[in-house]
């Protein structure tokens, strides 16, 4: 909702970003877990993990059935990718496999230097954040834009007091890096799926 708003203030205006919400709730998970499980588990398939085109009409056609949109209403839809593991360092990049969604990967044998420091120990840890962004009209059920983003970083063992990987960050500071991530990628995309919407 932040990011949404941020972005809504620098476009919008202020007073647009910062009024009175005027939408309602939709409880989703309740129906996820009861009456749209199965259609949900169907058009949310594995298969949209590496597909290169995504099916949408099954899915928006449970919101829309229960919701009709309002004209030129959108619905971002943010799921996850699989794609190789880009795990970013000073000078290169880490991690092999696929991957999808938001996680960790942990390495406990490459010799690896802190940053701030040049401290070395062996392993690290990555944090990644590989998903989608699909920008859906729902008068249409047609997709308008669509962002793929793969991104990670990586965090030396030696920063561990036991020089384990995983605790190369708190749990605390573990959640903030890969909100950020986030944050920072849909900040980076969405402006621009917005600009390129089709007609």
């Amino acid at each position: 909702k932040a990011i949404l708003r941020a972005l809504a203030e620098r476009r919008l205006g202020e007073r647009v970003a910062k009024g009175a919400k005027r939408g309602f709730g939709i409880p989703v998970r309740r129906w996820l877990a009861g009456k749209w499980r199965g259609a949900f588990e169907e058009s949310l398939r594995d298969s949209w993990l590496d597909s290169e085109t995504i099916e949408v009409k099954a899915l928006v056609s449970l919101i829309t059935k229960q919701f009709p949109p309002s004209p030129d209403t959108h619905w971002l839809l943010i799921t996850p990718y699989r794609a190789e593991i880009e795990l970013r360092t000073a000078h290169d990049y880490r991690g092999s496999g696929k991957v999808a969604g938001l996680g960790f990967y942990l390495n406990g044998w490459t010799r690896f230097r802190r940053s701030d420091n040049q401290e070395s120990a062996r392993g690290f840890l990555g944090i990644f954040a590989n998903f989608q962004l699909v920008l859906i009209n729902l008068q249409t059920n047609a997709i308008e834009a669509h962002e793929r983003i793969v991104v990670g970083t990586t965090e030396a063992a030696a920063r561990a007091a036991d020089r384990t990987p995983w605790n190369a960050l708190t749990s605390q500071q573990k959640s903030r890096v890969l909100e950020f991530m986030m944050k920072t990628e849909i900040e980076r995309a969405l402006p621009g799926m917005l600009s390129s919407r089709r007609p």
